[in-house]
């Protein structure tokens, strides 16, 4: 025999309850009534209030507000840490800003007064970290600047100091200096 639900094709009828599954299926169909029948107890039992409540509970607050509430010591000496703590809060935050704010301005201004051509080389040395930051792929990069820096170097030296004309001797003194320096 087949049964045709919805989409679903049964070829057996569905099976029957157990006795135990019936009794609790019909406690809990009797226990959502009772739930349903107490939820509709209460909004019915919820009625507006009346003006005259309504002004009475209002001048009940407005009486309670114009007492003076009075404060045990140790209340009050609570009171006073928190704002002393509060107070000492702020005014670190506004140091710190203070601090930031000088530091920032005396790096411009050591920035500003530095040789143009030291200016230079930081800038440079600035970008090429900023582009260098992460890739590990320009090592090789990396290394050939070096090597035209030192060239470069050993070009300056020679030019400046006629007596160190030897090339090995430069050599020499710029692996020492690295080896110092490294």
């Amino acid at each position: 025999m087949t049964l045709i639900l919805g989409y679903k094709v049964l070829l057996f009828p569905p099976r029957s309850t157990s006795p135990k599954s019936k009794d609790l299926k019909i406690k809990r169909e009797k226990d959502v009534k009772k739930e349903e029948e107490e939820e509709n107890e209460k909004k019915e039992k919820v009625q507006p209030l009346s003006l005259e409540e309504l002004l009475a509970k209002k001048k009940v607050e407005e009486e309670a507000e114009s007492k003076p509430k009075f404060l045990s010591k140790a209340e009050r000496e609570a009171e006073a840490i928190k704002r002393r703590e509060q107070q000492t809060e702020d005014r670190r935050k506004q140091v710190d800003e203070e601090r930031k704010k000088r530091r920032i301005f005396q790096d411009i201004g050591r920035k500003m007064l530095e040789d143009p051509q030291e200016r230079e080389w930081r800038e440079r040395r600035e970008r090429m970290e900023r582009e260098n930051n992460g890739n590990d792929e320009d090592d090789g990069r990396q290394k050939i600047r070096e090597e035209k820096d030192k060239g470069k170097e050993l070009q300056a030296i020679k030019v400046k100091s006629p007596s160190l004309s030897s090339l090995t001797q430069l050599e020499k003194r710029l692996t020492t200096l690295d080896q110092y320096l490294g």
